[in-house]
């Protein structure tokens, strides 16, 4: 996982290793924040991904709306869920 501070929120990318012998559908609930109050959340899909293989999704979470844009933000994984 990486969290990457931009000017319009937090670029976050999700990294998943499938390290079963089928394909995998995953997702993945993900909070990242200042450790005060500055916090936001978002669910990566990950479709297909391959026998032994990786995949990535990334994507832009909060923004000021929040506040200050964390320059150093904190990485939570909140839930996994494999199908």
């Amino acid at each position: 996982m990486r969290a990457t501070p931009e000017e319009k929120g937090v670029f976050t990318t999700v990294t998943v290793h499938n390290n079963t012998g089928e394909s995998e559908n995953y997702d993945v609930e993900v909070s990242v924040g200042n450790g005060v109050d500055w916090v936001a959340s978002s669910t990566f899909r990950i479709y297909g991904v391959p026998a032994h293989g990786v995949k990535s999704e990334a994507g832009n979470m909060g923004g000021t709306h929040l506040g200050p844009i964390p320059q150093q933000p904190k990485i939570y994984i909140d839930r996994v869920s494999t199908y």
